[in-house]
């Protein structure tokens, strides 16, 4: 498969946490989701290679199991709008929205005030911003719903 050079983040700590859980002690341990979801929002906000501005407005921090999972959330959260998208974007939209959800390509057609847009920090196809990206922002107000290995974005159009 070729996936243009893309790479998992590789974090010795991470990876050293992962490797010295206990299964007889850790499988029990009621704590361990929040230690671990505490030790990965600590690892993002430490980058000296990225600068998140406004992470440390939302409150609530969650693991999920993959972006998949993540998408499968804000897709049953905006169930009765039309999801919306460009080409090129994260396969999985398209492969689970055509059995059952709305959508249609941002290229195909004009946005609407009930689309949800769904846009990857980087874009997927490329790697990098999407050229339309700017675009997109001057029309909606940006709020972002998840940071996972890209950005999940909730779109809410300005009036």
């Amino acid at each position: 498969m070729n996936l243009r050079g893309a790479k998992p983040v590789v974090d010795y700590n991470v990876q050293a946490f992962i490797e010295h859980l206990n299964p007889t002690t850790d499988l029990y341990n009621e704590d361990i989701q929040q230690e671990f979801t505490k030790q990965f929002y600590n690892w993002i906000t430490s980058s000296k290679n990225n600068t998140l501005t406004g992470i440390e407005d939302f409150k609530h921090h969650k693991i999920v199991s993959g972006t998949a999972q993540a998408f499968d959330h804000w897709y049953w959260r905006h169930k009765n709008r039309t999801f919306r998208f460009y080409k090129g974007e994260f396969m999985y939209h398209g492969a689970v929205l055509k059995h059952g959800g709305f959508y249609a390509f941002i290229e195909d057609r004009k946005l609407q005030a009930n689309d949800a847009v769904i846009i990857s920090v980087p874009f997927s196809d490329y790697g990098s911003q999407h050229p339309n990206l700017d675009y997109i922002k001057s029309m909606y107000s940006i709020r972002y719903s998840g940071i996972i290995r890209f950005c999940i974005l909730s779109l809410h159009k300005k009036y």
